[in-house]
């Protein structure tokens, strides 16, 4: 199945460079996060999940919102820049990159406005990414390897063992996550959603598809 997903801007070059493997996303459920502070998850078959509170006396069942083998088309920021009534366009995206499509998308702008991720038509997709692995886990329990493989490290270092080259554990890389994903969380959203808040997240890893 498909589904459309919105990486944030800055993370989206480390996507081709295949170093972000993995986007984490807030649960939705109407009442998990009324849950007590015991509450852990569980999976009871291949999309359904159930927090149980240790004491067994509440339970909260929770679908995630993708499975293995699905495949996430990126939505980005994107606009027309040249369009022709022979039927084709050319359109840019924010790291630069024009690419020419045999028909006409969207016509430009004299203000050259940027067009939001959510008006992005599939047919302009860059980026496919096929599921792997879907899991739940709090926020904050990401480490130093989970910040890079979301692509929020800026100027990672590496160290070599034994002839292999290694990420440090810096932890830094923690709050470079941290500040990343409080750039992409509403105000209004923050007591909830914000990194202080550490919700319970969809942890999504993913392979990008060569030649889809």
């Amino acid at each position: 199945m498909e589904k459309p997903i919105i990486i944030q801007e800055d993370m989206i070059p480390a996507i081709p460079a295949k170093i972000k493997v993995t986007t984490r996303q807030v649960v939705k459920a109407a009442d998990w996060n009324n849950a007590p502070t015991d509450t852990s998850p569980f999976r009871i078959d291949n999309l359904h999940w159930v927090w149980q509170s240790k004491d067994k006396t509440k339970s909260v069942g929770v679908v995630q919102p993708v499975q293995p083998g699905d495949i996430l088309w990126v939505k980005e920021a994107w606009r027309p820049v040249e369009a022709s009534s022979a039927g084709w366009c050319k359109i840019e995206y924010k790291d630069g990159a024009i690419l020419s499509y045999d028909e006409v998308i969207g016509l430009p702008s004299k203000e050259g406005a940027w067009r939001s991720p959510l008006m992005m038509p599939r047919k302009i997709a860059r980026y496919l990414l096929r599921v792997t692995e879907v899991t739940p886990e709090r926020l904050q329990k990401i480490n130093a390897i989970g910040a890079y493989d979301e692509g929020a490290v800026r100027g990672p270092h590496f160290v070599s063992y034994g002839g292999e080259r290694c990420l440090a554990l810096h932890s830094r890389y923690r709050d470079d996550f941290a500040a990343a994903w409080n750039r992409n969380v509403p105000e209004m959203l923050m007591d909830t959603c914000g990194w202080d808040a550490d919700p319970w997240v969809w942890v999504i890893r993913f392979e990008l598809c060569d030649g889809l």
